[in-house]
């Protein structure tokens, strides 16, 4: 594969269409790829059309997505633009100073509670984190806080499993919902 990316490189292509450009390479090679496509995109100008399943690969390579479904292009936009639409659940993984065996928690609920750290869900819909946690920081000692952001790879399994309703959420964010053609 690494030879393939070489050869298809020589002559300066404008555009290069990549299927699964790190498949079957340890860690350390698929890294090194990653860098040399991200390197020439920006030194060469070149647009690169990556194809793949790695979602390792889609989030450190691309900045724009072709969501596509059955033949219908279901989303399209920027990675964050599409975690923002679809990625609505939020986790806060909250440490207190003690363990409380009840919280009273505005919005959410406790889905994981080993004693002083809980993991509180909810969604965008519902308010923001900033809100979540400073109305539990006015009521409870809090010692610690992180925000476990939804991986990519659910958010577009999501849109999969969604099917047709994303079209329409798409459109209405900008996004495009259109037929592919066939290619002749």
């Amino acid at each position: 594969m690494r030879a393939e990316l070489a050869v298809s490189f020589l002559h300066n292509p404008d555009v290069i269409y990549l299927d699964e450009p790190t498949i079957g390479m340890d860690a350390i090679a698929k890294e090194r790829i990653r860098q040399f496509l991200t390197a020439t995109n920006r030194t060469r100008n070149t647009t690169i059309l990556v194809t793949s399943h790695d979602m390792a690969d889609i989030e450190k390579l691309c900045s724009r997505v072709i969501i596509i479904d059955k033949g219908t292009i279901v989303c399209q936009g920027g990675l964050r633009n599409i975690r923002d639409l679809y990625g609505r659940e939020r986790i806060p993984e909250v440490e207190f100073a003690e363990t409380y065996d009840e919280l009273d928690i505005p919005f959410g609920m406790v889905v994981k509670d080993e004693g002083i750290k809980k993991s509180i869900g909810f969604t965008k819909d519902d308010g923001t984190a900033i809100e979540l946690i400073t109305s539990l920081g006015q009521r409870y000692d809090i010692t610690d806080v992180s925000i476990v952001e939804p991986e990519i790879e659910t958010v577009i399994r999501q849109i999969y499993e969604r099917g047709m309703e994303n079209k329409e959420s798409c459109v209405s964010q900008g996004f495009f919902g259109e037929k592919l053609k066939k290619m002749s």
